[in-house]
């Protein structure tokens, strides 16, 4: 760490945000990091390249990273964490059209080799009430939970979805037109499961709001 200079100091401190490897351009996105900077990392045993352009951090490197990240001023942790979910919405906004599209079978490999750091994104703007971000996301993450079979992990995810919504729809017009959404999808993860009476209320709900919205004058199509 102390050969290190200031700015691979930093890039390695950033890179704790991701989970799972990640590519050069998601790297250059949320930390800056150019391939050349990988590369000197990678030269200096602290990045490992992984294969087809993608790159990780060994698990005890990655929890290193982790506690001087944790260390780090809290607007730089914000500010890491917050460029990580707006590059991982972005993506699962166009996964989501590869799903229903020609590039089903890609799309599904992509978020294969994605999916921690797409659900950690995901998650941090469910945390965060970034009803946005969540939009870009949640039904391609429904699909492909659905899809390889991981329902209880989708199920968690999206009732975290439903809580943290239930809990500013009141005050935010978006999270009032998401909340039905995320309802219904939660519900279809439920029967997935077996637990269909819960997975029923819960679509039973999402209508009763889509009607209260549409009876309100809201375009719910």
């Amino acid at each position: 760490w102390r050969l290190l200079d200031e700015r691979e100091r930093d890039i390695f401190q950033g890179l704790a945000v991701f989970c799972g490897g990640f590519t050069h351009q998601a790297a250059l996105a949320v930390t800056g990091a150019t391939p050349r900077d990988l590369l000197s990392l990678v030269n200096k045993s602290f990045v490992q390249p992984i294969g087809a352009g993608r790159y990780g951090l060994h698990e005890l490197l990655r929890q290193y990273a982790r506690g001087r990240l944790d260390a780090a001023p809290p607007q730089r942790r914000f500010d890491l964490h917050d460029r990580h979910c707006a590059y991982y919405s972005d993506a699962l906004e166009r996964w989501t059209a590869d799903l229903k599209g020609a590039r089903q079978r890609e799309a599904m490999d992509e978020l294969d080799l994605e999916i921690e750091n797409a659900r950690a994104a995901w998650l941090w703007a469910v945390g965060h009430g970034l009803v946005d971000r969540q939009a870009q996301g949640i039904a391609g993450l429904s699909l492909y939970y659905t899809w390889r079979v991981r329902f209880e992990e989708g199920e968690t995810a999206l009732h975290r979805a439903v809580k943290g919504l239930e809990a500013i729809a009141g005050a935010h017009l978006g999270a009032r037109l998401l909340l039905p959404k995320a309802l219904a999808l939660w519900g279809d993860l439920l029967i997935e499961q077996g637990r269909r009476d819960p997975g029923i209320e819960a679509i039973r709900r999402a209508l009763a709001l889509i009607d209260e919205l549409e009876a309100a004058g809201h375009d719910v199509r």
